[in-house]
């Protein structure tokens, strides 16, 4: 999965990289999370990510737990956009990650 997150505020920036921590936190510990990555352009209040999970039933278990379900409700009021492309990758294409600018690429149409 692959993600485009904006926040309104330059202000609501440092409460995003918080609740990013805990999220990360949450996400390497979930059963099915297989790795994670964020990438910042604080200035722009815009962020991306990248997960990789052994199918879409483990994401959407960890996206229903705490503390990804508080954080995200409690989010929403600072939230600008949101973006998420789900894929299906073979695991041997998925060992790097994604490059960031084709994460970039992929979430820029979505919506």
């Amino acid at each position: 999965m692959v993600s485009r997150l904006e926040v309104k505020r330059l202000r609501d920036v440092l409460p995003f990289l918080r609740d990013s921590l805990r999220i990360r936190r949450q996400a390497a510990a979930a059963p099915g999370g297989l790795g994670h990555a964020l990438a910042a352009a604080p200035l722009r209040r815009t962020f991306w990510t990248q997960s990789v999970w052994a199918d879409r039933a483990a994401v959407e278990t960890f996206a229903a737990a705490r503390p990804h379900r508080d954080i995200v409700r409690g989010s929403r009021p600072r939230m600008a956009d949101s973006r998420f492309v789900f894929l299906v990758r073979p695991a041997s294409e998925v060992r790097q990650g994604l490059p960031w600018d084709k994460v970039r690429e992929m979430t820029a149409g979505q919506g």
